[in-house]
């Protein structure tokens, strides 16, 4: 049997309500323990750099192993809008943040570091990354998606790209929030063209952005003490009320619980998917807010009476009502209710079992967020949505929990 987060709770007798109870206490209990703790030992736990270190590279990482354990695919949208797309633009975009760096530097704009911790730190990044790199490539031997070798896990080009964002960020945009969007902006480019070009996995990007971001980010603690640095910016006091806009870059990994009896026709089971999408939120008050949210979501479904499996896509735009409850001035938890409409495609276009048609749909989500800088935020939430598709010509309920993290931009 495939080892996957479905079978392991199939095995173990798990309910769905038993595993979303355990997911979001896991993800909730690191900040609710604040109410226990004395504020100056926590505070000192949030301070530490390896729990910084951890909360910004580790989600990545574990994100891209369950993405490569189930092989979920979104070249989908590239298959049925553009099955010829290929670019080489993502082999100088991994560089650009970097390039930019020095170019600053070279103008004389000031930065975190001198030029020699900055290209020791740099030299360091690349050495780190890459022997990580290469390590995970010549032992997993993932296969790439156009066949072509067998080191696709993890992303290399994305590992760069991210770590080269990071160094931007950690020389120049620690409190700017224009600077950091460019930067990771252009890193999540990469990471697209790399899916895009079939070079990659989904999965093995995600791994190659947090090995990423942990290089350039423990590196630059190590040459902070080494050379003595004390020029990082300290986060300010300040309640989660003063920030009213918050934008974030999403990958979620979907528990599918849905399987069906088909009437006349026999079993019908979804496997479980992913999704990436962008969110906005605005609160108008300390506690409440609105906000819109976009994704994009692959499923897998073995058909009645068929061995073949099956992709599906749906694209979702939703409306959602936000709630937020500071805990400290650097942790909150939250939620969102929302609603929405869901538009489904299917790979063969003529493919008449799942239709293409779109759909109402609802979500339901809690959240745990933590401030990393002066203008991110990391974030670990879950979600239960629900919809209702249409399959051999029968109406049935759709529902998945997605689990996820990411890094919010606030304003």
């Amino acid at each position: 049997m495939r080892l996957s987060p479905y079978n392991i709770a199939k095995k173990n007798n798990l309910s769905v309500k038993n595993i979303v109870i355990f997911l979001v206490f896991l993800s909730l209990c690191p900040f609710l323990s604040a109410q226990n703790i004395k504020k100056n030992k926590f505070d000192k736990f949030l301070d530490n750099k390896i729990t910084n270190i951890t909360l910004l590279s580790a989600p990545l990482f574990a994100e891209g192993l369950f993405f490569k354990n189930d092989k979920i695919d979104f070249r989908n949208f590239q298959q049925i809008h553009h099955p010829n797309f290929h670019t080489q633009i993502d082999n100088y975009t991994q560089y650009f943040p970097l390039a930019l760096t020095f170019g600053l530097k070279t103008a004389g704009v000031e930065s975190h570091s001198s030029w020699k911790q900055f290209l020791f730190s740099t030299f360091m990044c690349y050495a780190l990354d890459y022997s990580i790199v290469k390590t995970m490539k010549h032992n997993i031997y993932e296969k790439r998606p156009d066949i072509s070798g067998n080191n696709s896990f993890p992303s290399g080009h994305t590992s760069f790209a991210f770590m080269n964002a990071h160094i931007f960020v950690k020389e120049y945009a620690q409190d700017n929030i224009l600077y950091s969007s460019l930067a990771y902006s252009m890193a999540t480019f990469t990471a697209c063209m790399r899916v895009m070009n079939q070079r990659h996995w989904v999965g093995d990007v995600l791994a190659g952005a947090g090995i990423g971001l942990f290089s350039a980010e423990s590196i630059y603690w190590l040459s902070d003490k080494l050379f003595n640095n004390r020029n990082n910016i300290p986060l300010q006091e300040y309640s989660f009320s003063q920030k009213r806009w918050f934008f974030n870059i999403s990958t979620t990994y979907n528990f599918s619980f849905n399987k069906y009896e088909i009437k006349d026709k026999g079993p019908m089971k979804f496997l479980n998917g992913g999704a990436v999408g962008l969110e906005g939120e605005y609160f108008y008050n300390p506690y409440l807010g609105l906000g819109l949210n976009g994704d994009y979501a692959c499923y897998r479904y073995y058909a009645p009476n068929a061995w073949e499996k099956y992709d599906i896509a749906l694209y979702s735009l939703n409306l959602s009502h936000y709630f937020a409850l500071p805990l400290n001035n650097r942790c909150s938890v939250g939620g969102r209710l929302g609603i929405g409409l869901n538009y489904l495609e299917h790979y063969k276009k003529f493919y008449h079992r799942v239709p293409f048609q779109t759909n109402f749909r609802y979500n339901l989500g809690l959240n745990a967020s933590l401030r990393l800088t002066e203008n991110t935020i990391f974030r670990l939430y879950a979600d239960y949505t629900h919809t209702k598709i249409d399959v051999e010509n029968e109406n049935i309920p759709f529902k998945t929990i997605n689990i996820g993290s990411c890094i919010v931009l606030t304003l």
